[in-house]
């Protein structure tokens, strides 16, 4: 990982339910970044942006190449690029 990822958890293994019911249980590497229980702002703070991120691929190279990419991401880029995926399929945005 690169030394600006920092607080990233890891996880790998079947996933808990299969997509449909021929899908089977297929093993994924999931990365993201932890959520704290809680979020403040300053007081002189009217707003702040927060940025999580998650990755999940059954390769653990593309998973962790997505997540560490997507931390490089602008939360504006994040938001566009998660806005297109939710129109268009995965695959054709985030294909690595």
């Amino acid at each position: 990982m690169t030394p600006y990822v920092v607080n990233y958890r890891y996880q790998y293994g079947p996933i808990v339910q299969p997509e449909t019911n021929t899908s089977g249980w297929t093993t994924i590497h999931h990365y993201w970044t932890h959520v704290p229980d809680t979020l403040s702002l300053g007081s002189s703070q009217g707003s702040q942006t927060f940025k999580f991120v998650t990755s999940i691929h059954t390769e653990k190279t593309k998973a962790r190449l997505g997540y560490t990419t997507a931390l490089a991401m602008s939360a504006q880029e994040l938001y566009w690029m998660h806005s297109k995926v939710r129109v268009f399929e995965t695959s054709l945005v985030f294909n690595f």
